[in-house]
C-alpha cells in the first residue's frame, strides 16, 4: 500500500508512456507490447493497492505482480534477441522464474510482510541479463536507433531494480523504531526515480523505430550466443 498521497500520484504517472505507446501501437514492433504490459500491469496495480487490506491478501497481490512484472520485463529481452541462440538458457531461467515465485507464495508470512529474498534474486538475475544484453549492444553498430530506445527502458529499470535490492536488504538487518525515518527517507528517492524513469519510458516509446525499421536493423544484429 501507498505510504502517502505523493506516492499514489507519482504511481500513476505510469499512464504517460502506456497512452505514448499505444498513441502509437500501430507502429510499433510487436516486441514492444510486452513493455506495454508491464505498464499495464503497473498501473493496475497502483489502482488497485489502496483498496487492498489484510497482509495475506497484500503479500499475494505484491508477490504476483512482482514477478509477473519482471516475467514481462524478461520476455521482452528474449524478444530483443538475448539467448536467442541458447534454448537451454531460456528454459533454465523459466524454471528459476517458477520455482523462485513457489517458494515465495509458500514460505510468506500471512501476519506481516516480509523481505521478498526470492523475487530479489530473480530481479538480480534479470538484471545481470540486461546488463550483458547492453553491453552486446553497445559493442555492435547496427540499429542504433532501435539500441537507444531500448537502452532508455533498461537503464531505468536497472537503476531502479539495483536501489530496491540495497534498499530491502539494508532494511531487513537495520530498519527498527530508531532508524525509521531514515528509511522513510530512502523510500522517498523512490517517488524520484519513479518520474525519471516514466519520462525515459515516455521517450523510449516516442522514439522507437517503426515496425520495419526495426525490423531492418533486427536482421543485420549478430545476436550473441552465451555458454550454457
Amino acid at each position: 500500500m501507498r505510504s502517502s498521497l505523493v506516492e499514489y500520484i507519482t504511481g500513476m504517472f505510469a499512464i504517460i508512456p502506456l497512452t505514448v505507446g499505444l498513441a502509437r501501437i500501430k507502429v510499433l514492433h510487436k516486441n514492444y507490447y510486452w513493455f506495454l504490459s508491464y505498464l499495464l500491469l503497473d498501473l493496475i496495480y497502483e489502482l488497485v493497492a489502496p483498496f487492498v487490506y489484510g497482509i495475506l491478501y497484500i503479500n499475494i497481490i505484491q508477490n504476483i505482480v512482482r514477478y509477473v512484472s519482471v516475467f514481462f520485463l524478461l520476455i521482452l529481452l528474449f524478444k530483443w534477441g538475448y539467448l536467442k541462440n541458447n534454448r537451454t538458457g531460456r528454459r533454465l531461467l523459466f524454471l528459476l522464474f517458477a520455482s523462485l515465485l513457489i517458494i515465495e507464495l509458500l514460505t510468506q508470512n500471512n501476519n506481516q510482510l516480509k523481505t521478498p529474498w526470492c523475487f530479489m534474486i530473480f530481479s538480480f538475475v534479470w538484471l545481470m541479463a540486461a546488463v550483458q544484453f547492453i553491453s552486446d549492444g553497445l559493442s555492435n553498430s547496427n540499429r542504433k536507433k532501435t539500441n537507444w530506445s531500448q537502452y532508455l527502458i533498461l537503464l531505468p529499470l536497472i537503476t531502479i531494480i539495483i536501489y530496491y535490492i540495497i534498499l530491502n536488504i539494508l532494511m531487513a538487518f537495520l530498519y527498527n523504531k530508531e532508524t525509521e525515518q531514515f528509511f522513510l527517507t530512502l523510500l522517498s528517492v523512490i517517488v524520484l526515480l519513479q518520474i525519471i524513469s516514466q519520462i525515459c519510458f515516455a521517450l523510449a516509446l516516442l522514439w522507437a523505430p517503426k515496425n520495419e525499421v526495426y525490423l531492418a536493423g533486427f536482421k543485420k544484429r549478430v545476436v550473441p550466443k552465451l555458454i550454457d
